[in-house]
């Protein structure tokens, strides 16, 4: 029998000494930065009862939790989040206090199988401020607490602090007629950025053509000043535009109190966070090449409440992700004197930040040479990647900025932009279909046009019930026949699948379909057309706050050069 006994669980890690230092210095230093500022250290039990996370406003996927039973057969969880245990205990143990100012130091477990650098056991350190009657000032207090965390950081690193409000989003949806399923469907393709895909949803619902054209812009509405002053000119709800005016004062508060000369103040007007218990400002901290965000957080009024009505208490706060931290020192070895070893990792690594280079992951064979066509039409030199031999990482030249186009197969072009090693990716919409991922969906190139459809026997398609279906898309096929509510079998077949119903192994195949010719020359024929596909630019969602103005300029000459292609 196999045992596991020289190995760690999928998503965990063993840390050795080296980091494990690191990482005590800087619980050293933020406990000392939220001690200073009257916050109180508290610990959750790792284990809590299920119902814990199972609330509407708390609601955590059972699939994403490890999960245990007790000895009276109760369903008890890891916990996936800080904020929820913490919110129990505001409304029970600690429901007298009519103001808390609780920080935590951590884990928090989430079980995401198949995951891209799957990473289950997260070490958190966050603040949680409970209570209290002036939100404006608590919020200006959480998030110039989450820009003196930057200020641990070395001087070089770059930081943007990003600040929103989830309720311009839900007011503006609630003004759509629609029920909740597209609702969620409108509100991913906000958070993803997917515009394309937006423009299509809002084009089959009914509702006002001002909301829908707000709504249609929301995923563009970031950045600096200029974000609110498209918003203002879009959105005429009332309302609506109290909250801009108030997330706006919030905005130039935290530009004039920013004493860090590399932290940007930043502001994103389209968040459409899952977490459905924030109710108010929300705020994000990025660092350069990190791929994800170190700091996540923001205001969840009515939490508390829904553990003891009686208990309802106003909140805020935020965690900073200590892995993320950790790793800007991971670069040079924690000094021998432990005193004050912060200063002294930051004062090792260069004052000077080098200037960033663009990478784009390519998708290797035709998408590549489409990609190659359309930077060539820009004005780019692809010298390098037609003569690339067996190079993988090639240099391409621009009259503004130059970039490293790095050749990938398509799920790898994934993995490189979520992970942040890659800031964009060229990659087939088929690929994103299957894997998914966090990533941004930026823009449709429209190459490499085809579709995933179903097919079968010719002739057969009123004749055979569809029972068994072989793909190499497992979960396309699943997904759209689960939206039909038909119970089939799916096969996974990784070669011709044009076989599978020839040799009868199932009744129907879907796949990619381009010209049709592969299916008509075996006999078979399409049944239905699931989705159209094309190559799309995708972008990592760090990346694309911290290098907004290359990208975009990237993205604008794509859409004129379109446009002019079309015209």
């Amino acid at each position: 029998m196999k045992t596991y006994d020289l190995v760690t669980p999928a998503g965990t890690s063993d840390l050795l000494p080296e980091k494990v230092k690191i990482l005590r210095e800087i619980e050293r230093g933020l406990s000392a930065l939220f001690a200073e500022n009257g916050f109180l250290e508290i610990m959750t039990t790792e284990l809590e009862f299920m119902d814990v996370f199972n609330a509407k406003s708390r609601h955590f996927p059972p699939e994403g939790l490890y999960k245990a039973i007790d000895d009276k057969g109760r369903i008890l969880a890891l916990r996936p989040d800080s904020t929820m245990p913490i919110a129990r205990l505001a409304a029970s143990r600690l429901k007298a206090y009519s103001e808390l100012r609780l920080f935590y130091n951590q884990k928090v477990f989430r079980n995401s199988p198949g995951g891209r650098r799957r990473n289950d056991e997260l070490r958190q350190m966050g603040v949680e401020f409970i209570g209290g009657v002036d939100i404006e000032k608590t919020d200006l207090e959480a998030a110039k607490l989450a820009l003196d965390v930057f200020k641990l950081l070395p001087d070089s690193t770059k930081c943007i602090l990003e600040i929103g409000d989830i309720g311009i989003t839900k007011m503006l949806l609630d003004l759509l007629t629609v029920d909740a399923d597209t609702k969620e469907l409108i509100r991913n393709a906000i958070e993803s950025k997917n515009t394309p895909e937006l423009t299509e949803i809002l084009h089959s619902v009914d509702g006002a053509v001002d909301i829908k054209e707000a709504v249609l812009k929301l995923p563009r509405l970031f950045g600096t000043d200029s974000a609110f002053d498209k918003a203002f000119v879009i959105i005429a709800d009332e309302s609506i535009r109290e909250r801009l005016l108030r997330l706006h004062r919030f905005y130039l508060e935290l530009v004039a109190a920013n004493t860090r000369e590399n932290t940007k103040i930043t502001v994103d007007l389209g968040f459409a966070n899952k977490m459905d218990y924030y109710t108010g400002n929300v705020l994000r901290g990025f660092i350069e090449n990190a791929g994800e965000a170190l700091i996540n957080g923001g205001r969840y009024d009515n939490l508390i409440g829904e553990f003891d009505p009686e208990a309802a208490k106003p909140a805020t706060g935020f965690a900073v992700n200590m892995d993320i931290f950790a790793s800007v020192f991971e670069k040079k070895h924690a000094p021998d004197n432990t005193a004050d070893v912060l200063s002294k990792l930051s004062s090792q690594i260069s004052c000077v930040a080098p200037e960033h280079t663009l990478r784009i992951a390519l998708t290797k064979g035709r998408l590549e040479k489409n990609a190659v066509k359309l930077f060539e039409d820009l004005g780019f030199d692809c010298t390098e990647i037609h003569d690339k031999g067996r190079r993988l990482i090639l240099t391409v030249k621009g009259t503004d900025y130059s970039f490293e186009a790095v050749l990938a197969k398509p799920n790898d072009v994934i993995t490189y932009v979520e992970s942040g090693v890659c800031d964009l990716g060229i990659v087939g919409k088929d690929t994103i279909l299957e894997d998914g991922g966090k990533f941004f969906e930026l823009l449709d190139l429209g190459f490499g046009k085809c579709r995933f459809a179903v097919a079968g026997k010719a002739g057969q398609k009123d004749k055979t019930p569809i029972k068994t279906v072989a793909t190499k898309y497992p979960a396309v096929a699943r997904s759209y026949f689960d939206a039909l509510g038909a119970d089939i079998d799916i096969v996974k077949i990784e070669g011709s699948v044009e076989l599978a119903p020839l040799l009868k192994l199932s009744d129907a195949i879907v796949d990619i379909v381009e010209t049709g010719s592969t299916l008509v020359e075996n006999g078979l024929e399409v049944y239905e057309d699931i989705v159209p596909l094309s190559a799309w630019l995708i972008a990592n969602r760090v990346s694309l706050k911290m290098y907004r103005d290359t990208i975009k300029q990237l993205i604008k000459s794509i859409k004129e050069k379109q446009k002019e292609q079309t015209s």
